[in-house]
């Protein structure tokens, strides 16, 4: 058996379906269905019975589900922890990140990276906190920053700062300091749908106070949220970090909320196998020292 065909087979078996598993890794799908072919005739076993819905597992083939994906967790961690094993850590590092937090920590990160451990390449995806907790799951990512703690992770979650939501405004708007939830319900509102994060918080608030929570705009694209305020079509509910460059450049004002539960926790979460590994470890101490440096709220209450 060669390591690739068994990682192809267990991300077969997660999505059943070989189009979507042919999308995830990316490989042709006609591609993809030779090698399972293959890896069955070596083995002289079906694994995978095709259906019009997708693909079921045969006995043997959840059997090899678990076998396979213990070796592939084995042979990643035995990996990095080699590249990894004197003062100068090398290696890949898949790293998640929320929007939010790609907009603050990328770039100073990469810029660490590169100056203290050329040899570490971090290799950056961005996601919704649920979605990122289950890309780590799926051994797709060694660690993720996120703004929700996991109910389940398949590895360890430490939170590392906390984060002040804000109401973000066009320049010279008359809203006062600080914004009170009546002033905003008099307001156009861009809020995102996905992100329940924020939409939890803010509909709590407005129900505190006698208010139904009625967005003007619903869109989950950051940019384009700010993009919104900016042109003056409306006020966001956002992170302190996510305008930071707007604030600097006086394209947007900010104002805090006069409410209850205006901030939230970030959290580092590693897999795993990434624990073991120094490139990973590096990764994770220039998150957390410059987590220190743009989140700003204390956390270590």
């Amino acid at each position: 058996m060669d390591l690739r065909q068994l990682r192809y087979f267990v991300v077969v078996a997660t999505t059943g379906s070989f189009t979507k598993a042919a999308a995830r890794i990316p490989l042709a799908q006609s591609a993809l269905s030779r090698h399972m072919r293959l890896l069955e005739e070596e083995l002289g076993a079906v694994l995978l019975i095709r259906t019009g819905r997708g693909v079921e597992l045969t006995e043997q083939g959840r059997y090899l589900v678990d076998r396979a994906t213990s070796i592939l967790e084995h042979s990643a961690e035995t990996k990095r922890n080699l590249q990894s094993w004197n003062n100068n850590p090398a290696g890949l590092v898949r790293l998640g990140m929320t929007p939010t937090c790609t907009l603050a920590l990328a770039s100073p990160l990469l810029k660490a990276m590169r100056e203290k451990y050329s040899n570490v390449g971090p290799q950056i995806s961005e996601g919704l906190s649920a979605s990122l907790g289950e890309w780590l799951s799926d051994d797709r990512l060694d660690m993720a920053v996120v703004f929700t703690e996991p109910k389940t992770v398949n590895g360890f979650c430490e939170r590392i700062a906390r984060e002040e939501l804000c109401l973000v405004v066009p320049p010279g708007s008359d809203c006062p300091e600080p914004a009170r939830i009546k002033d905003l319900a008099e307001m156009p509102i861009v809020a995102p749908f996905l992100r329940k994060g924020i939409r939890n918080r803010m509909t709590d608030a407005f129900r505190e106070h006698g208010f139904e929570f009625s967005p003007a705009f619903e869109i989950d694209a950051l940019p384009a949220m700010k993009d919104l305020v900016v042109r003056g079509a409306g006020a966001a509910i956002l992170a302190k970090s996510a305008v930071s460059r707007e604030l600097t450049h006086g394209d947007v004002e900010i104002r805090t909320i006069d409410a209850k539960n205006m901030s939230f926790n970030v959290y580092l979460l590693i897999s795993k196998t990434a624990w073991h590994s120094k490139a990973a470890q590096g990764v994770a101490d220039i998150i957390r020292k410059t987590s220190k440096e743009i989140f700003s709220v204390d956390y270590s209450d």
